[in-house]
C-alpha cells in the first residue's frame, strides 16, 4: 500500500484522504455547522461591507450627477451626433471615477466592487470569501437605493432620467445579451491582466462600454446601476433583465476562468508528484496539495480584494 511520509509521520495514503475530508467538513451535521461557518460573517467582513456601502452610495451619486448634468440638460430636439457624444463624455467621467474609488483608501479596504456580479465574480473565482458575499450585495443595493433617494430629493421628477432606458426597438433578449457578453469580456479581462494599471483598465472598460452601449442598451453593466433609480421610479421594465444578465456573464466568466486555471494546476500536481515518487510505490514528502485536489486560490484572476487586511491600515 501506498504510503504518505510527511512531518508527522507515515500514515497510509487513504486515511490522509480521510482526514483530509474530515478537515474540509464532508457529510454529518458537524460538515453542515462548518459550511454554516464558513457564511457567517466575521466583524472586520461587515467593517468592510459598511465601507463598501458608503462607496456605492458616493459612486451612485456621482453617476447620477453626471447623468443629471451630462445628459437630461440636452434641448429636447438634439440631435443623434449630440446625444452620442454626451453619453460618450458621461460614460468616459464614469470610468474615471471608478479608478478614483478603487485606488482611495476605502477602496483598497474593501476592493471597492460597487457592483454585484463583479463581487459574485470575484467569489467565484476564489478572491472573495463565501462570508463577505451576502453583506457586500445587500450593501450595494443599499447603496443604490440611498443614492438613488439622495438624487430624487435633490432634482425631484428630473432625477428619472437617472432609469437606464435600451434604444427604442431593442428587446429584452438582445439587452440581456449584450449586458451579459460585456461582463463576460471585463471579467475574462481582469483574470488576465496585473499589476498597477488594473484599476485603470476596470475604469476604462467600464467607461467605454458605457460610451458605445449607451445609446443602445443603456450600457448599465451594474445591476446596482439600475436597482435603485428604477425602483424609485417604479420603472420595472427590464430591471430584471439589468439586475440578472450581468450577474449570468461575469460569474459563467469568472467560473471558466477559475476552472481553466485549476486544469492547469491540476497537471503541475500530476508532474510534482510523479517526480518524488520513490522505489516500492512509497511517497516521500508528497506536498498536502497533491491529496487535497483542485481547491487552490488562484492569483491570475486579480478581482478587486480586500488589499489592507486591517482596518486601522486605512
Amino acid at each position: 500500500m501506498a504510503l504518505l511520509t510527511g512531518r508527522a509521520g507515515t500514515v497510509p495514503r487513504a486515511a490522509a484522504v480521510d482526514m483530509v475530508a474530515a478537515r474540509r467538513g464532508a457529510g454529518g451535521p458537524g460538515g453542515l455547522r462548518r459550511r454554516a461557518s464558513v457564511l457567517r460573517p466575521e466583524r472586520q467582513d461587515l467593517v468592510a461591507a459598511a465601507v463598501e456601502f458608503w462607496l456605492t452610495t458616493a459612486f451612485m451619486v456621482s453617476v447620477f450627477g453626471l447623468v443629471r448634468w451630462g445628459i437630461s440638460t440636452a434641448a429636447v430636439g438634439a440631435g443623434v451626433a449630440e446625444t452620442r457624444l454626451r453619453v460618450a463624455v458621461v460614460s468616459m467621467a464614469v470610468g474615471l471615477v471608478i479608478v478614483g474609488f478603487i485606488v482611495s483608501r476605502p477602496g483598497r479596504f474593501s476592493g471597492a466592487h460597487m457592483n454585484p456580479a463583479i463581487t459574485l465574480a470575484s467569489f467565484v473565482a476564489g478572491r472573495t470569501p463565501a462570508r463577505r458575499v451576502l453583506p457586500y450585495l445587500a450593501a450595494q443595493s443599499a447603496g443604490s437605493v440611498v443614492a438613488a433617494a439622495l438624487n430624487q430629493a435633490a432634482w425631484g421628477a428630473a432625477a428619472s432620467g437617472a432609469v437606464v432606458q435600451p434604444a427604442a426597438g431593442r428587446s429584452g433578449s438582445a439587452v440581456a445579451v449584450v449586458e451579459a457578453v460585456v461582463l463576460a469580456i471585463i471579467v475574462v479581462v481582469m483574470c488576465r491582466v496585473t499589476g498597477p494599471w488594473l484599476p485603470w483598465i476596470m475604469g476604462g472598460l467600464f467607461g467605454v462600454q458605457g460610451a458605445i452601449l449607451g445609446t443602445v442598451t443603456g450600457g448599465s453593466a451594474n445591476p446596482a446601476r439600475q436597482l435603485g433609480p428604477a425602483l424609485l421610479a417604479g420603472e420595472h421594465r427590464l430591471l430584471a433583465v439589468y439586475l440578472i444578465a450581468p450577474i449570468v456573464g461575469a460569474v459563467v466568466a469568472a467560473w471558466a476562468a477559475r476552472a481553466t486555471e485549476e486544469g492547469h494546476q491540476i497537471g503541475v500536481r500530476r508532474d510534482d508528484a510523479s517526480a518524488v515518487t520513490g522505489t516500492g510505490g512509497v511517497v516521500h514528502q508528497v506536498p498536502r496539495i497533491s491529496v487535497r485536489g483542485p481547491n487552490v486560490k488562484e492569483d491570475r484572476c486579480p478581482f478587486p480584494a480586500q488589499r489592507d487586511p486591517q482596518w486601522k491600515a486605512w
